[in-house]
C-alpha cells in the first residue's frame, strides 16, 4: 500500500487565509509613544485654537541657565573645546531652534514636546558623548553624536506638525550648550 503525501491546494477556497500547515499570527497591542500622545494633543490644540499664556514647568527647567564650570555661553564652550570654527553654524542653528520655541510657545503641548526633546538631547549627549570627550577625535565624536542623539530622536518623533528635522535638533543641542546643559570639554 503506497501513500501519496502530496497535497494539491491549487483549487482550494477559504473564507480567510489558505494555509497548508502552520500559521503564526502576531498581534501587537502597541500603545502610542509619549511623543505620539503629545503630538495628538498639539493637533487638537491647533484645531481648537487653544492658546496658552505661560511656560510649563518642564520647559522652565531649561530656561534657567546653569554654569557648573564657569564657562558661560555657547561661544565660550565652543572656544574651550577648540570648535571655534563651528561658531557661525552653531549660532544660526541655535537661533533657528530659539525661533521654533518662540513660534510654538503659545501651545502647551508644543512646550511639552520641546521639553521632552530637550531632555532627550541632554541625556543622550551626556550619557553617550560627554563621557567620550577626552577619548574620541572630533570626527568620531561628531559621528557618535549623530548616531546616538540625532538619528534616534528623528526616528522617534516621526510625523509631527512642527517640522523638526536634524538641523533643528542640532539647534537644540547648541541652545542647550548656551544654557550650559551640555559641553564639549571636561
Amino acid at each position: 500500500m503506497s501513500h501519496d503525501n502530496t497535497v494539491d491546494q491549487s483549487h482550494a477556497k477559504a473564507q480567510g487565509d489558505n494555509v497548508g500547515r502552520d500559521k503564526v499570527t502576531r498581534v501587537y497591542n502597541a500603545r502610542p509613544s509619549k511623543i505620539d500622545e503629545i503630538v495628538e494633543r498639539l493637533r487638537s490644540e491647533q484645531e481648537e485654537g487653544s492658546k496658552f499664556d505661560g511656560t510649563i514647568e518642564a520647559l522652565q527647567y531649561y530656561l534657567r541657565p546653569v554654569s557648573p564650570d564657569g564657562v558661560v555661553g555657547l561661544e565660550a564652550k565652543l572656544e574651550r573645546a577648540e570648535r571655534g570654527d563651528q561658531r557661525s553654524k552653531a549660532l544660526r542653528e541655535k537661533e533657528l531652534f530659539a525661533k521654533y520655541l518662540e513660534r510654538w510657545s503659545h501651545f502647551a503641548s508644543a512646550q511639552e514636546l520641546f521639553a521632552f526633546l530637550l531632555a532627550s538631547v541632554e541625556q543622550r549627549f551626556n550619557t553617550y558623548l560627554y563621557t567620550q570627550v577626552d577619548q574620541l577625535d572630533r570626527a568620531s565624536f561628531d559621528a557618535l553624536l549623530h548616531e546616538k542623539v540625532v538619528e534616534p530622536i528623528l526616528a522617534e518623533i516621526g510625523d509631527e506638525p512642527l517640522g523638526i528635522n536634524a538641523t533643528v535638533l542640532y539647534g537644540m543641542l547648541f541652545w542647550l550648550a548656551e544654557q550650559c546643559f551640555v559641553r564639549w570639554h571636561k
